[in-house]
């Protein structure tokens, strides 16, 4: 046998050209382990049938198993021809087996046992699953072709308003933008060093603001709880949730959200009158299904967790109604605890971290940057193509698009506009309409929005009224008026169309020139089919295409009514807070005065909660600044007298607020950045940054190198709101940063970054942009591979990343060993790091690096070997439980280390045996077991040990390096800091 393996062995060596898998010198110890490991055929307790069945790798695995010594002199190169080898000894081997003259009736006969035995278990399984009749199965498909038709069509706002053909909706598909979202448990951690050396790359690249594509963000969690402000497009994501659900056709990173039924439950539609909150056997009925579904078929998919709940509009609950939307919430919850929830809700509607307690991850739906915004408007104007057939039309359309595309961010005010879904329609549709010209404030935005659906539609097309009616654009808007009213005052969003009739009716007496009021019913159905305003969301029921044209109409009610009393007395409700806004935009000076005046007479009430409501009416009144046109200047001071008390925000949330008032808010902000202490600078930054236009970009300049990392890493998240270059060449033009490349304008402007900037791409805009960076100012680069960039893989993997010649630092996440084999190329390439894609083992050569690093960090169970042969390491970072005996001997081979860092689960037997690492300076990041120091006593190289264990540190940890008194020892544990020995000199 030992002549044969010889052979075998002597003909993997030599059949490629090229290097050898092995040293020459290593053939008989490969020989002699495959020898041992074959003789222990004869201790397993299997026959030929069993073996057979096994396969031929997993056969091998049984015979290591039984010969484990038999690797332990073998290289790391030497264990793997070895186990290449014995996996095609083993194929030989069972194929042998199953020539054997007995093979076949004993193996019919074993398998005729099996089979019986399976049989009788499946029955028994059988007859305690419920009988699921083809009914069920048949409805099932019904359901999700109900639940695609249903969700699949976004109302684009304004396309349907110019087509040639009639078209209110459109395909998902078509419109369906993944936006950004915040992960608010991450957005507050700062860059800082990991613990045991180098930057944390496994919480991607150190640059924890939480700032992902909706997709990567919700990777594997089950409960999630999204904020955003009207028209953010949360609803939207409800929707795509859904129908990606039904299709099954999640990418991979929502696959554990595959093969789940989707229950769509829009809380504005739950509330109506006094309905009780829906238990699961009444989904199906309150989200409009028209077939009842079989008995007990709901709660079956939630029993056996193949469901996926999706609760939108918290804040379109009444906030007396929010606790019981609460209790039901934990009652579904406390039942089925393994299913996945996704819940939205306005930013203000309920108090943060609401959800926190029953194991919610939070997010906040992030403004679009500038490449959202072009990509949005690119997706309007390509909806608006498709509804001409002349093509002349089309390139009409197209110069509209560039037109807009070309001003949209030299206004601050319509930029700032645009950053919202709702309103980057809203901007398209009037642009087109009026051919390149746009309103730049919000109020004269709505003000065009609705004189373009009320009354531009209908007359430029020469339609004239299905109804016999003529009812102009003033007498529309009034009407209109008094249902938004009384839907706001009520707490509700939708409305019987009966009541809407009685509203009419009142009214209509004083509009003699419209209608008398027994015709209440055809006005009613005028504005339904007409005004392209109001929508019937079902049988008898109607509501605004939007909660913003809701809030903004019955402003203008409010103020034509001079109710300012009421709005000051609604203040603290998050559900009026757009209106109060919008109220000062219709007020007059006088007006505005007079409400200004409530409201701080509200916020200074001696009542519970006065400081907490002081802030938060101080801010709401800061906010309506910016919607006036003319107010009493000792009023506006009074306002920002109050404000200045509230800067330097101390919350990211606060700052969010205070960037509502808009411009105002930059001439109070601190000049001074030496009066800002380490927790507000990134407040501050924040809400420049949120605000938005010159004023901020030059403000924001004054923190450009900044030494705090917390505030670069605001400063870098923030480039997309800005134009590129500018941004790039004012703010991050000095320091470190970890800039985000989503574009090829910012790829462009990335000269202008600074050189020691870390330029991070992932995502197909990455992948897109890594072709535009400037090859000579590149210095640190920082690339993620997804299943889905195959491109970005073979980019790196085919050498191209050679190219950037200045490239000093280069960390790829999600790349395996063999993707490197072209990274020795990389001449200029001092510091690399390296996370796998998979958690099975890689071997990484040196021979695949470049030759001259000082740095190498390796993550997961990446297994380094031959590193004596690079001469200029100086640093390592990698994971210790990962290294077998080869792996720590290759370590003890390499050049003396001024730092190991070793991310360890526990000082593991084959390190206690290890032949000592030559290393002046050790940190251990120790996540489980007994700490051991004995095995330093032989590294006499070390001079210094910082462990960080999450245990309690022992007291008599020290004990056995008493003769080691040139070593200095720090432990921190969960009891405290402890140390041993003297530091060494720095």
């Amino acid at each position: 046998m030992r002549k044969l393996l010889a052979n075998l062995v002597q003909r993997a060596c030599t059949v490629e050209p090229g290097e050898a898998p092995i040293l020459e010198g290593e053939h008989g110890a490969v020989v002699d382990a495959l020898a041992r490991t074959l003789l222990a055929l004869g201790e397993l307790e299997m026959d030929d049938a069993d073996a057979v069945a096994m396969e031929p790798a997993a056969f091998a695995g049984e015979l290591r198993r039984a010969a484990p010594e038999a690797t332990q002199y073998l290289s790391g190169d030497g264990t793997a021809l070895y186990g290449s080898l014995l996996e095609l000894s083993c194929l030989h081997i069972l194929n042998f087996f199953t020539q054997r003259s007995t093979f076949i009736p004993h193996t019919l006969v074993k398998q005729t046992r099996r089979l019986h035995q399976i049989n009788a278990r499946l029955d028994r399984v059988i007859d305690l699953i419920p009988d699921r009749s083809a009914e069920e199965t048949e409805f099932r498909d019904r359901y999700g072709h109900y639940v695609v038709n249903t969700y699949s069509r976004l109302r684009l706002f304004g396309v349907d308003d110019f087509g040639e053909r009639e078209r209110n909706e459109w395909p998902l598909d078509m419109t369906y933008l993944s936006l950004e979202v915040v992960d608010v448990a991450e957005e507050r951690v700062s860059v800082t060093r990991d613990p045991i050396g180098g930057f944390s790359w496994a919480r991607e690249c150190g640059q924890t603001d939480g700032v992902r594509r909706v997709e990567q963000a919700f990777a594997g969690r089950n409960r999630i709880f999204v904020r955003g402000p009207a028209g953010c497009g949360k609803t939207t994501l409800i929707q795509w949730l859904a129908v990606t659900a039904a299709r099954n056709d999640f990418p991979q990173e929502l696959s554990h959200f595959n093969g789940r039924v989707p229950f769509v439950l829009m809380l504005r539609h739950l509330i109506r009158d006094a309905y009780a909150l829906p238990q699961p056997g009444e989904f199906l009925a309150r989200m409009g299904m028209p077939r009842a579904a079989p008995p007990g078929w709901v709660e079956h998919l939630l029993d056996t967790r193949r469901a996926i709940l999706l609760i939108d509009g918290v804040d379109e609950v009444p906030i007396a109604r929010r606790d019981e939307v609460l209790t039901w919430l934990r009652q579904l919850m406390m039942t089925w605890d393994d299913i996945p929830y996704v819940i939205t809700a306005r930013p203000d509607s309920v108090p943060e971290g609401w959800l926190r307690p029953h194991g919610f991850d939070e997010f906040a739906l992030r403004q679009m940057g500038r490449e959202d915004v072009r990509t949005f408007i690119g997706k309007w104007h390509d909806a608006m193509c498709s509804t001409y057939e002349n093509d002349e039309q089309r390139e009409e359309v197209d110069e509209h698009r560039q037109l807009l595309l070309d001003t949209v961010f030299s206004n601050p005010d319509l930029a700032r506009l645009a950053m919202n879904p709702l309103m980057c329609a809203l901007v398209c549709a009037l642009n087109h309409a009026r051919r390149g010209y746009v309103p730049g404030g919000r109020k004269e935005l709505y003000s065009a929005a609705l004189s373009m659906l009320l009354g531009r539609r209908d007359r430029e097309r020469g339609m004239g009224s299905p109804e016999s009616l003529s009812i102009g654009e003033g007498q529309q808007i009034a009407l209109l008026q008094k249902i938004a009213y009384y839907l706001v005052v009520n707490g509700e969003t939708e409305t019987e169309q009966d009541t809407a009739i009685r509203l009419i009716r009142d009214v209509l007496p004083d509009m003699p020139s419209v209608a008398g009021p027994e015709r209440a019913i055809g006005v009613l159905r005028y504005l339904l089919r007409r005004s392209g305003v109001l929508r019937e969301p079902g049988a008898g029921l109607l509501d605004f295409i939007h909660r913003t044209f809701q809030d903004y109409l019955a402003a203008k009610e409010a103020v034509e009514r001079r109710d300012f009393g009421l709005l000051a007395r609604n203040a603290e409700d998050d559900q009026w807070h757009d209106v109060i806004r919008m109220a000062f935009g219709h007020a007059s000076p006088i007006e505005c005065a007079l409400l200004l005046e409530k409201l701080l007479q509200r916020a200074d009430a001696r009542r519970p909660g006065r400081r907490s409501r002081q802030q938060r009416l101080t801010l709401l009144a800061a906010s309506c600044l910016e919607h006036t046109v003319e107010l009493d200047g000792s009023l506006r001071r009074e306002v920002k007298r109050r404000t200045e008390e509230l800067i330097p925000p101390g919350t990211m949330e606060d700052a969010e607020q205070l960037a509502k008032s808009g411009s105002v808010l930059l001439g109070l902000l601190p000049q001074n950045l030496a009066s800002l202490n380490a927790e507000t600078v990134p407040c501050v930054v924040r809400a420049a940054s949120l605000v938005g236009g010159d004023l901020a970009l030059h403000y924001l300049g004054k923190f450009s190198g900044h030494r705090l990392l917390s505030v670069r890493a605001e400063l870098a998240a923030a480039w997309d709101r800005f134009d590129s270059e500018e941004y790039a060449r004012t703010v991050l033009c000095d320091g470190f940063f970890i800039v985000d490349v989503k574009s090829v304008e910012q790829a462009m402007a990335a000269q202008y970054v600074s050189k020691d900037a870390m330029f991070r791409l992932y995502g197909p805009a990455g992948e897109t942009a890594l072709g535009y960076l400037p090859v000579d100012h590149v210095r640190k680069l920082h690339l993620t591979h997804t299943e889905e960039l195959d491109e970005l893989h073979h980019k790196v993997a085919d050498g191209q990343l050679g190219r950037f010649r200045a490239l000093q630092e280069l960390h790829l996440i999600g790349f395996d060993a063999s993707d490197c084999a072209e990274l020795r190329g990389l001449g200029t390439v001092r510091r690399l790091s390296l996370a796998p894609r998979e958690a099975t083992g890689n071997i990484l050569k040196s021979s695949y690096l470049p030759q001259q690093l000082f740095y190498l960090d390796v993550a997961g169970s990446m297994v380094p070997t031959g590193l004596e042969m690079l001469t200029s390491l100086r640093e390592v970072s990698l994971n210790g439980s990962c290294l077998t005996p080869d792996g720590w001997a290759a370590l003890a081979a390499a050049a003396p280390l001024d730092r190991l860092n070793l991310r360890l689960n526990s000082v593991s037997e084959s390190m206690l045996h290890s032949r000592p690492v030559k290393a002046l300076a050790v940190t251990m990041n120790v996540t489980g077991g007994p700490i051991e120091l004995d095995v330093f006593r032989e590294w006499e190289v070390t001079r210094q040990l910082i462990v960080h264990c999450s245990d309690d540190v022992q007291p008599d940890i020290f004990d056995n390096l008493n003769e080691r008194n040139d070593l200095y020892v720090e432990i921190t544990g969960k009891n405290g800091t402890f140390v041993w020995g003297e530091p060494p000199l720095r």
